[in-house]
């Protein structure tokens, strides 16, 4: 048995349950449930099966490089025509975030509040909005604070 005490409030969880102080690198969604609240779910990697081409290897090098010389966070936006491998370069770079020992958390899906709980995740992490404008355009409530 192992007790978790937040304020107040114990909760009891069965021997699987483990505490730690950051979340492994691995990749994960935000989901949101009434009972809950919200949570990371483990998910697979998003690695790259097929061969890369191009400059993308390099690319996501630099991001790497540019995120650790920076003292603050780093956003990359990926635009561009279908087709350009766009999501073949987010993949790629998650796989490098992994091995820096950062986890990939997924953001696929919009709740409300979901801002304030990734701005809570207080540790290094790689933070990939999958599509970005079809999953948050049409929320009136979002705000990115």
């Amino acid at each position: 048995m192992k007790i978790i005490q937040s304020g107040r409030m114990l909760k009891i969880y069965d021997d699987s349950m483990t505490v730690g102080d950051f979340i492994p690198a691995k990749t994960y969604v935000i989901r949101y449930d009434n009972q809950n609240g919200f949570y990371l779910q483990s998910v697979d990697d998003m690695g790259v099966s097929e061969k890369m081409y191009g400059s993308h290897i390099k690319k996501a090098e630099k991001v790497m490089r540019s995120f650790e010389a920076f003292e603050r966070s780093l956003g990359v936006i990926l635009s561009g025509d279908k087709g350009i491998g766009k999501s073949m370069f987010a993949r790629h770079l998650s796989e490098q975030a992994i091995a820096a020992l950062m986890p990939v958390v997924r953001v696929d899906r919009y709740y409300p509040g979901i801002a304030s709980y990734i701005d809570d995740i207080k540790q290094e992490c790689m933070v990939f909005f999958d599509e970005f404008d079809k999953v948050f355009a049409k929320h009136d409530d979002f705000d990115p604070q």
